[in-house]
């Protein structure tokens, strides 16, 4: 078998629209790709990924109710040329995701049809996210409500984010931040001057102007001991850290483990992170190796199915961990 077997047993599989079946068949290819796809099959493989990406994204909204996520989602593959989507679930998304509208200096919310769901009575709103929406006072307070417009915190307080993470979210109360649970419930007080979102079971914390990282049940797990200008979450392991304007990684006890020396630095996705170093971007492993694809680029983006997009000459490609070029990337 070579790479034009898993290439024809590919398109075949796209013609059925088999799509997880023609991405294994194309991702197969890749194995023994030394040059780049030809554009028939650059153009196979590229809506080969939006399909099973977009795909599953897509059986996950609707399961989930989010209807504002699955509408998105279709406008965005129509703008790809993609159309044999299930056309009953876009009759129902029209019909049940829900817009914030201004009318007489208060938000209310409307469906696809116009029809008004939830009256007019914020001083703002947000969108909804994940079924739920962050809505103002006229004294800029918050609080969430569900699509019937039922307020979900028993008070208003200073800031919520819209989005959850690792089923947490942010609240902000008395000038001091704690965290909050899908069901609404404080899981950690408002106690801290900054916080960031859970990634892999650990948030970052400040208080008396130093940085540690606890876990969900308030433990503190790294210490307040650490005086970076950033960080960010954990990802396979590892948080990017910075300070004196220079990059570097932490494990999760603290340690730096990939020293403070670069400009910029991506998260690790699939044991790889983009580095840059003086204007050119490559990619690490976590022992620091620079992998065949090495500072050459001026742009490139994280790992997913062994794929990255990279910025060369002007043009954005994908590429794969050997550094060979696939195809041209879709915008």
């Amino acid at each position: 078998m070579n790479d034009y077997y898993f290439q024809k047993q590919g398109i075949d599989f796209f013609n059925s629209r088999e799509y997880d079946k023609a991405l294994s068949s194309f991702t197969e290819a890749i194995g023994f790709l030394t040059e780049p796809f030809s554009k028939e099959l650059s153009d196979y493989f590229r809506k080969t990924l939006l399909h099973v990406e977009y795909g599953k994204k897509a059986n996950f909204y609707f399961e989930n109710e989010y209807y504002e996520e699955l509408k998105d989602l279709y406008e965005r593959l129509l703008s790809y040329g993609i159309t044999d989507f299930n056309k009953e679930w876009k009759e129902i998304v029209f019909e049940k995701s829900l817009s914030p509208i201004p009318k007489n200096e208060k938000f209310g919310f409307l469906n696809g049809r116009g029809e008004t769901v939830i009256d007019f009575q914020f001083h703002n709103a947000c969108s909804f996210h994940e079924g739920l929406c962050v809505v103002f006072n006229k004294k800029r307070k918050c609080n969430y409500i569900d699509r019937t417009g039922k307020f979900l915190l028993p008070t208003w307080v200073d800031y919520v984010h819209t989005h959850f993470f690792e089923d947490i979210g942010i609240m902000k109360s008395n000038n001091r931040f704690g965290f909050i649970n899908r069901e609404m419930e404080t899981i950690i007080d408002c106690k801290y001057e900054g916080v960031r979102f859970f990634s892999e079971g650990l948030a970052e914390v400040v208080s008396n102007n130093r940085s540690g990282f606890i876990d969900k049940s308030d433990n503190l797990i790294i210490p307040f001991q650490y005086n970076y200008e950033m960080t960010s979450g954990f990802s396979e392991g590892l948080a990017a850290v910075m300070k004196k304007n220079k990059y570097g990684f932490i494990n999760k006890s603290g340690e730096v483990v990939i020293d403070l020396k670069y400009d910029v630095v991506g998260m690790f996705s699939e044991g790889l992170a983009c580095v840059n170093l003086n204007g050119k971007n490559g990619f690490i492993d976590k022992d620091e190796n620079f992998t065949p694809i090495d500072l050459q680029f001026s742009w490139a983006g994280a790992f997913k199915n062994s794929m990255a997009t990279i910025e060369m000459n002007g043009e954005n490609y994908l590429i794969n961990k050997k550094g060979t070029i696939l195809c041209s990337a879709y915008n």
